[in-house]
């Protein structure tokens, strides 16, 4: 048998944390959505109700959006590892990188209540791969949330 049917070990593995990331990360918020979902179905709703109802759904709609994104980028990063697709370097201010993917993860830190400081100097410029910095300071912060 050739190569092509059987994938080396590494492979193999990053399949299986791919797989292990989505049933968590992206499971979890969806798991939240259907709970929020079957508790408004059991009620009577009025028009006040409703708009809490979405109130509450936003937010877990976005964090999905976002888990999603990061996941599919992770997978072009592994693309990239692999040198199936170029790897795209922007020159960035960190700060302001560092501010958004700590804003996008609140949702999630609504009752732990930890602050998240952000002391890199608002001038601090890098040529970095986004995506990347992105998904691993965004998954950093989720597991200290955890």
């Amino acid at each position: 048998m050739t190569e092509e049917f059987h994938p080396p070990i590494r492979n193999r593995f990053l399949i299986m944390r791919l797989l292990a990331i989505i049933a968590h990360d992206v499971k979890s918020p969806l798991d939240s959505i259907l709970l929020l979902i079957s508790f408004f179905k059991e009620k009577d709703p009025d028009m006040e109700d409703y708009t809490n109802f979405l109130a509450v759904l936003e937010p877990h709609i976005k964090s999905s959006k976002n888990i999603l994104e990061d996941l599919l980028n992770w997978a072009k990063l592994l693309l990239v590892e692999d040198n199936t697709l170029p790897e795209k370097l922007v020159n960035i201010k960190i700060r302001d990188l560092t501010d958004k993917v700590i804003q996008s993860v609140q949702y999630f830190n609504l009752n732990k209540q930890i602050d998240f400081l952000n002391n890199i100097p608002e001038d601090l410029s890098y040529s970095i791969n986004v995506d990347l910095y992105t998904f691993v300071l965004r998954n950093l912060l989720m597991n200290s949330i955890k």
